[in-house]
């Protein structure tokens, strides 16, 4: 980072705010440390370079990073604190930060599973946050350097300087630019196409292969062969010890999120933290403790070295690459729902399960209630489990599974209702089959602002915690079974017999409930409270 110039560091004084000193200067703002008058709160004040207050195109960029900071309130996103325009300066004010960067507990060398998965999940959380909002904000330069995990653990993403809002009034300023870091920018950057959400899930699996292995995925000795790598070359393989070491599950998770095609990846960030939360349970495991609070990576150990200087957080919040243009891309809101129409990714089960138990059928192929929550059930440690029984696994009605989950949900929040449903390799013919091979079932259900997901498996369910939808609403929904049957005239390969997926969520559009169905690459928006084809969809 270059450092500050005379201009900038001959400032005393912005606004209310004494400076201290300057921290880090860009092509584009300047970050200082700086303490608040009134209250004696120390901050960083990251304001737009003195030499640009006459450059629209500079003014427009750094509002646009203003706008999205003040609307992003997450405990592991840096938070902003206020905006301002002093002496037609735009500054934006930042909770002020110690710690390290992820670069540089990386710099040591890979991380254990659990600590990788532990931070993977924070980072997944804050996406979350960021992609929930309306419209949705994606980050495009995730990566180590912009992690900061600070002293007590926690973890704080950064920089979201050339973070895009996936709104239909979105500029088209030079299309073709690239953003990003070439080292971890995902296919779709590299080509200059549409960016969605699902470009951030690209860059955290990118982020969670260094953790594992401590190196990127792909080697080049220039920007050309790096981008060609990472358009057309698959990841290197996992080194076998690493492999060795992982949780079940865990690799194909993150094959998953490096696959090249953006719809071959999982559905959002929710799912990716749901997945990461089952791999490794947090400690211990509590509603009060992870709604609203985000999630916490474990401790990290002491930076090595004498006399290292400890880094601050807003040190890289000043790391502004040269100057460069936002490639804005305009994108209709249909791409909102392009991202919740899109098939979910195949991942092997979450946790072996043991061989279900054969029983006979009591004359009817139609499910009955589970019994309840058991301790005798096997249970990953500090998550909440109960045995799910029904007769025909091959042939579970979901409202039977809905029923099952609210009820083992309501152990924990006692008024918890169904806010939406993921099940996926493993509807056919309208029924769940909890015996297919790839079968990932889950219910996401919420109780005033609290969230919890519920794991379907064969024999058993697993609760934990999750993270609130923004505005979530309850659904109760027309059956699968009969939405299904409505598919079946315009979608004939719905009754073949193959194994699909169904999604229970609302339209982006509307926020009305909506089924979205799918075998192989036909897919279905069905009315959930009617069960009605939506118009434009035959």
């Amino acid at each position: 980072m270059a450092q500050g110039g005379p201009s900038s560091q001959l400032v005393t004084r912005i606004g209310e705010y004494a400076v201290s000193r300057v921290i880090g200067e860009g092509g584009m703002g300047v970050v200082y440390e700086a303490i608040e008058r009134l209250s004696g709160r120390r901050v960083a004040l990251k304001a737009l370079h003195p030499t640009l207050l006459a450059d629209d195109d500079a003014r427009r960029r750094f509002l646009g990073e203003m706008r999205v900071m003040a609307n992003l309130a997450h405990p592991n996103i840096v938070r902003s604190l206020a905006t301002f325009e002093s002496d037609g300066r735009l500054v934006l004010v930042l909770e002020h930060l110690d710690g390290h960067t992820l670069a540089d507990e990386l710099a040591r060398g890979p991380l254990e599973p659990r600590r990788a998965i532990e931070i993977a999940r924070a980072m997944a959380s804050a996406l979350v946050a960021a992609h929930g909002h309306a419209p949705p904000i994606v980050h495009r330069d995730l990566k180590p350097e912009n992690v900061m995990v600070l002293g007590d653990g926690s973890l704080k993403i950064m920089d979201f300087g050339i973070a895009k809002v996936l709104s239909p009034g979105a500029n088209k300023t030079l299309a073709h630019q690239v953003i990003g870091t070439v080292l971890y920018m995902s296919p779709e950057q590299a080509k200059a196409q549409t960016i969605t959400p699902k470009t951030d899930l690209y860059a955290l699996g990118l982020v969670l292969y260094e953790m594992l292995t401590g190196r990127s995925p792909f080697r080049a000795t220039t920007v050309v062969e790096m981008l060609r790598q990472q358009c057309e070359e698959p990841p290197s393989p996992l080194p076998e010890a690493t492999r060795a070491a992982l949780p079940i599950g865990l690799e194909r998770l993150l094959l998953s999120l490096l696959a090249k095609d953006p719809l071959q990846r999982p559905p959002d960030a929710r799912s990716v933290e749901a997945a990461l939360a089952a791999l490794c349970p947090p400690e211990p495991w509590s509603i009060t403790q992870h709604t609203g609070s985000g999630v916490r990576a474990p401790a990290p150990p002491a930076p090595p070295g004498r006399g290292k200087p400890r880094l601050d957080t807003v040190a890289l919040l000043a790391k502004l690459d040269q100057p460069r243009r936002l490639g804005w891309f305009a994108l209709a809101l249909v791409a909102g729902l392009l991202l919740v129409l899109a098939p979910i990714v195949a991942w092997s089960r979450l946790y072996p399960s043991k061989p279900a138990k054969t029983s006979k059928p009591r004359g009817s192929s139609e499910p009955t209630a589970s019994a309840p929550p058991t301790s005798e059930v096997s249970c990953p440690p500090t998550v909440s489990c109960a045995r799910f029984s029904p007769p025909d696994p091959t042939r579970v009605d979901a409202q039977v599974v809905f029923d099952e989950a609210t009820r083992l949900a309501r152990t924990k929040l006692p008024a918890a209702a169904v806010v939406g449903a993921t099940f996926h390799g493993c509807v056919r013919n309208g029924a769940i089959d909890l015996s297919a091979p790839q079968v990932l079932a889950s219910v996401e259900l919420e109780q005033g602002g609290a969230a919890v997901l519920v794991m379907v498996e064969r024999e058993r369910l697993m609760l934990m915690s999750s993270t609130p939808r923004p505005g979530a609403q309850p659904i109760v929904p027309c059956p699968l079974a009969t939405a299904w049957e409505r598919a079946l005239p315009s979608r004939p390969s719905f009754g073949r017999g193959a194994l699909g997926n169904a999604s229970l969520t609302r339209n982006p559009m509307d926020g009305e409930p909506m089924w979205i169905t799918s075998v192989g690459v036909e897919t279905l928006m069905l009315d959930a409270k009617t069960c009605q084809v939506r118009a434009g969809q035959r």
